[in-house]
């Protein structure tokens, strides 16, 4: 069987010039994973300027360059002055050669943001397939986030005339305004609807998106399929020499950490607003912020909108980190948090159950789907600081408690994300569609 996957991530192909992943890591654990079991093809956008081909490690990948061009000084115009809809138009003409020249089984597009699922209507399918000389292939599509409720979201945490006032003028002359970015989530959004509208085969992983591409369309069918994590969250002692800390320790200060990606729906406010809440309690801690460094320009809007400030409430912005840099950190935490106002699946979440840390997480999304609360962790509101600050004191006081509930996340993470149990659910679900045993 041959499958030919479409994605935002150049998956495992990053790694044939010396280049290390960061985000989507997943994707790559996931192709490692299956490539020995199918013909796999991967198309994935790209930021460079002209479309290429090229095999990496037994997997042909094929360039996708939404502003295409031999010409640097045009390609630079073209980033500049195209709008989403012209990306669009681009980007599903190069995706149609690709299938054409892949003649694929099954098409996966990893995802709803891009336009990708959008290839359908242009080749002249209808109910999640495309034709072309006489062939019907179907499309599945896998769900990541979900940009409708997304977009709802958007400005939860900083409203919108906090962010005209305190946004820089170095970020809106960039192109990387709020604004801009919900603009772009709009026109997202729309394309979204289109593509679930018409969406044959869903591939999803939390009752919240079972439930959203339910509401979109009710005739799809929907396949549960899990996600595998970067290793070293498996074996963190291949990596890093032991597995954890003991958690159980007596210390004077609670360690907390948090990953937090951009974007204003991402909650850091939230957890500026929690840790102010924790120092007018009297509590001792660190707080570790892995993702942001002290010149974000999320750090900026979030400080100025509540008035807060990182540095006064013992946060240490540690900035990005690759994965075992990562694990490393957080193998000396106490407590993970999740403060974001919207997710499906937080990788970044999953990846903490893994090594067995407590967790405490905003009930958002298809956050209750990862974690039973009270059990493998605590869920609260992503609107009340004082109730995720009660929620850190409350666990940080039981040392038996916090080790239990990182056991007990620990077992239910391993199950949901055992590398063959996702490969089979993935495989499995390409059978079901195509009617193809391998």
């Amino acid at each position: 069987m041959k499958v030919l996957w479409v994605t935002n991530n150049p998956c495992s192909s990053i790694e044939r010039e010396g280049g290390r992943t960061i985000a989507g890591g997943w994707l790559s654990s996931l192709e490692k994973a299956v490539k020995g079991d199918i013909t796999l093809e991967i198309a994935f956008l790209s930021s460079g300027q002209k479309q290429e081909e090229f095999t990496h490690d037994g997997v042909k990948y094929y360039s996708i360059a939404p502003y295409n061009s031999h010409n640097y000084f045009v390609f630079r115009l073209k980033r500049l002055l195209m709008p989403w809809s012209g990306q669009d138009k681009y980007i599903l003409k190069r995706l149609e050669s690709i299938i054409r020249l892949s003649r694929p089984d099954l098409v996966h597009i990893h995802g709803t943001e891009k336009c990708f699922g959008l290839i359908s209507e242009k080749m002249g399918g209808e109910g999640g397939y495309v034709s072309y000389d006489g062939r019907k292939i179907p499309v599945a599509i896998s769900i990541q986030g979900i940009m409708g409720p997304y977009l709802r979201k958007f400005f939860s945490g900083i409203p919108r005339k906090d962010v005209r006032k305190y946004e820089s003028i170095g970020c809106k002359l960039h192109k990387k305004s709020a604004f801009r970015m919900y603009r772009q989530m709009q026109h997202q959004a729309a394309n979204e609807t289109a593509i679930l509208g018409t969406a044959g085969f869903i591939f999803g992983r939390t009752a919240w998106d079972m439930d959203e591409t339910g509401r979109a369309n009710p005739e799809r069918r929907y396949f549960t399929v899990g996600e595998i994590m970067r290793a070293p969250f498996y074996c963190p002692e291949k990596f890093i020499g032991h597995s954890s800390c003991d958690r159980t320790a007596e210390r004077d200060r609670i360690l907390l950490a948090s990953t937090v990606s951009e974007g204003i729906y991402k909650g850091y406010e939230l957890l500026l607003r929690t840790a102010a809440a924790l120092m007018g309690k009297g509590v001792s801690f660190c707080w570790t912020v892995i993702g942001y460094s002290p010149d974000n320009e999320m750090v900026s809007l979030s400080e100025k909108s509540t008035g807060l400030k990182s540095s006064e409430l013992n946060i240490r912005l540690a900035g990005r980190m690759d994965a075992t840099c990562m694990v490393k950190e957080l193998a000396v935490t106490d407590i993970y948090c999740q403060v974001s106002h919207i997710e499906n699946s937080p990788n970044s979440l999953c990846e903490a159950m893994l090594l067995g840390l407590p967790c405490i997480a905003t009930n958002v999304g298809g956050t209750s789907s990862l974690i039973e609360n009270g059990k493998t962790g605590l869920l609260v509101s992503d609107t009340d600081p004082d109730e995720f600050a009660e929620a850190i004191i409350s666990l940080a006081s039981d040392g038996k408690r916090m080790t239990e509930m990182g056991d007990r996340a620990m077992a239910a993470a391993k199950e949901r994300h055992d590398p063959q149990k996702v490969k089979s659910q993935l495989l499995h679900a390409y059978e079901e569609i195509t009617g193809r045993r391998e």
